[in-house]
């Protein structure tokens, strides 16, 4: 009776350790380790995406662990990639090493790159810049497509995905890297100083008085980020929205006002569908102000035509899993007299499809109306093409 029951517990043990060890791993992405946290790859290709913050792998799971970017690599590997098996819990096996992955860190922050492409979007108007992680040389993770124009250093649009199935929990890090210029064609760390707003302000208007209304402590342009931090899910990936070539000049007010309620409404939608959206954010026409005589001037960072001040910044939001979508306009012109015809791109749709506000016709905070992807597109002819069947509703 004693030996059955002695073999009755080693069972059960060897049972218990068995199962534990088929339970693969899981671990958290975020908190204090995650400013120099490596990227996590299946299949030495695709980014693995986190399940309500944390990634889980199957026992002896096999992944690569990257470290991209020139100079940076895997403390205590010397190399910017290698293999690690999950063991069990927060446990890889790096080489003959079993390793916490929280001690796992890159010898420096992740930034990823810019890559030019051949490809010309926007009605032949802008070239594809691809903004992510170069893997080899024939194999790049694109994280944010620009069709961008270098003749005027003009963002047309910039695409992205945003993943709703776990973007609630996605990084808080409080860190934020400074913007990189890499594939911009003029001086814009210099452009979007205020004394150099100021100054350029002064020339377009003929006026040192009407630059002062334009440009002071209460009112300036600002880098606004197109494809957002806050839209990704690691900081890694995060802080890849830190290029210049993903901003566009917004006025202060507007970016920290409806512009905000935009981005965050969106976010909502795609929590609320569970699901992948594809995000496309752009910019239509040139903003005009009037100088000291009243006529309408075209305004620019720099004087010479050079990045200029779009009138309107427009977020397309699209499901391609039901063909529907959205587009939500900003007019960025908070000193507008009123609201007219010109100010439309569309007949607006916004309360009729639930994304309606009344902070909306704020125009202060940036006026913003909705428009039918469709109707849009046939009046913006950088917009990409898109096989739309329907409206996407809103939140409300």
């Amino acid at each position: 009776m004693k030996l059955f029951l002695a073999g009755c517990v080693f069972i059960g043990y060897f049972v218990h350790v068995l199962l534990a060890n088929q339970k693969g791993c899981s671990f958290s992405v975020h908190g204090k380790i995650e400013q120099k946290s490596p990227i996590l790859l299946q299949n030495d290709s695709s980014l693995i995406l986190p399940s309500k913050g944390k990634i889980h792998l199957k026992n002896r799971e096999i992944i690569t662990l990257l470290c991209p970017d020139s100079n940076n690599y895997l403390i205590g590997i010397q190399s910017n990639a290698t293999y690690a098996q999950c063991i069990r819990g927060k446990t890889l096996r790096v080489g003959n090493r079993d390793v916490n992955f929280h001690d796992l860190q890159c010898k420096h922050t992740i930034r990823g790159m810019v890559s030019k492409t051949t490809k010309k979007y926007g009605n032949n108007q802008g070239r594809i810049y691809r903004i992510g992680y170069q893997l080899s040389s024939r194999h790049f993770i694109t994280l944010i497509a620009v069709c961008y124009d270098s003749n005027i250093d003009s963002v047309l649009y910039t695409e992205h995905f945003l993943h709703g199935q776990d973007v609630r929990h996605a990084s808080k890090s409080s860190y934020r890297p400074s913007f990189r210029t890499e594939a911009a064609a003029v001086a814009v760390s210099v452009a979007y100083k205020q004394a150099f707003q100021k100054s350029t302000f002064n020339k377009l208007l003929r006026s040192s008085r009407l630059a002062q209304v334009y440009i002071n402590d209460n009112s300036f342009l600002v880098r606004g980020q197109l494809s957002p931090d806050a839209d990704f899910l690691f900081a890694a990936t995060q802080y890849i929205s830190y290029y210049y070539i993903n901003t566009v000049p917004q006025w202060q007010a507007i970016s920290e006002g409806n512009w905000r309620r935009i981005e965050a409404m969106v976010r909502k939608v795609a929590d609320y569908l569970q699901e992948t959206l594809i995000i496309i954010t752009g910019t239509h026409q040139v903003l005009t102000l009037p100088d000291y005589n009243g006529d309408e001037r075209e305004i620019y960072l720099i004087a010479d035509r050079k990045l200029p001040v779009p009138k309107f910044i427009w977020k397309a939001v699209y499901s391609k899993k039901s063909k529907k979508a959205v587009v939500l306009v900003s007019l960025n012109n908070p000193f507008t007299p009123g609201i007219g015809k010109n100010d439309f791109l569309c007949e607006s749709i916004c309360d009729q499809v639930g994304w309606g506000s009344l902070s909306w016709a704020d125009y202060e905070r940036g006026f913003v109306h909705c428009c039918d992807y469709g109707e849009f597109a046939a009046e913006v002819g950088t917009a990409p093409k898109l096989a739309v069947v329907g409206v996407l509703h809103g939140p409300k």
